[in-house]
C-alpha cells in the first residue's frame, strides 16, 4: 500500500492523504486509487486493500474493478452525493450540519441538485452565488460558496472527481472579523485569567 501526501491547494484547500494499492503483473507495475483520508475512514481503505489482495489471488485485475466503479460513480447527481457528504462528513463532524442542511435545500439543490457531479461546471457554481448575492445576501452567499467547494473537495477525497468546478471561483465579499463588547457576566469570568496571565508575564 502506498501512501502520498497532498498540501492543501486551488483543487482542494484542506489538502488531501491518498492511499494507492500497487501490484505486478506481466507488463509492468499498476497502481489503483483506494481513497483518501479522512474522507474515507481507514477501515473501510483497510477493507477495499484487503478486497483487492482478494481479487489478485483469484487471477482478478484490481484496476479493472476500480474503472467499473469509477464509471457507476460518474452518474452521480450533485443532490445524490451531497446527501453522501451530509451522512458521512457533515452531520458526524460539524455542529453547523443543519445549516448546511438549510443552505444546500434552498439555493443549491433546487439549482444544481439533478446534474452530474462530471457535468456541474464552474458558471454554473458562480450563477449560484450571484443569484444569492443580487437578493443582497453577500454573506450568505460567501456561506452557500464555501459548502459548495467543500462538497466537492470530498468527492475529489472519495474518487469522483479530479478537479472541482470550485476553483479560483472567489466569496463575493470580504468579511471582517466583528468586535465583541463582553458583557458582566463575561467581564467577571475573563478578569481571573487576565490577573493570572499578567503575574505570569511579571
Amino acid at each position: 500500500m502506498i501512501l502520498k501526501v497532498y498540501p492543501a491547494s486551488g483543487r482542494c484547500p484542506t489538502g488531501t492523504k491518498t492511499f494507492s494499492y500497487r501490484y505486478r503483473t506481466r507488463s509492468g507495475l499498476r497502481r489503483v486509487t483506494i481513497g483518501t483520508y479522512p474522507a474515507m475512514p481507514l477501515q473501510e481503505v483497510r477493507e477495499r486493500y484487503l478486497g483487492y489482495e482478494r481479487l489478485r489471488a483469484e487471477g482478478g485485475d484490481p484496476q479493472k474493478k476500480a474503472k467499473n466503479r469509477h464509471q457507476s460513480v460518474a452518474e452521480v447527481t450533485y443532490a445524490a452525493f451531497a446527501e453522501v457528504y451530509m451522512d458521512r462528513w457533515a452531520i458526524p463532524r460539524k455542529r453547523t450540519h443543519a445549516e448546511g442542511r438549510r443552505i444546500l435545500n434552498k439555493d443549491i439543490i433546487p439549482r444544481i441538485g439533478s446534474i452530474r457531479m462530471i457535468d456541474v461546471t464552474r458558471a454554473e457554481i458562480v450563477a449560484v452565488i450571484d443569484r444569492i448575492s443580487q437578493r443582497g445576501s453577500p454573506i450568505s452567499a460567501n456561506r452557500t460558496l464555501a459548502l459548495l467547494k467543500r462538497v466537492f473537495c470530498f468527492a475529489i477525497e472519495r474518487g469522483v472527481l479530479e478537479h472541482s468546478p470550485c476553483a479560483h471561483v472567489r466569496a463575493p465579499t470580504k468579511e471582517s472579523r466583528r468586535d465583541r463588547v463582553l458583557s458582566p457576566k463575561d467581564s467577571d469570568d475573563v478578569q481571573p485569567l487576565l490577573i493570572s496571565i499578567t503575574r505570569a508575564m511579571y
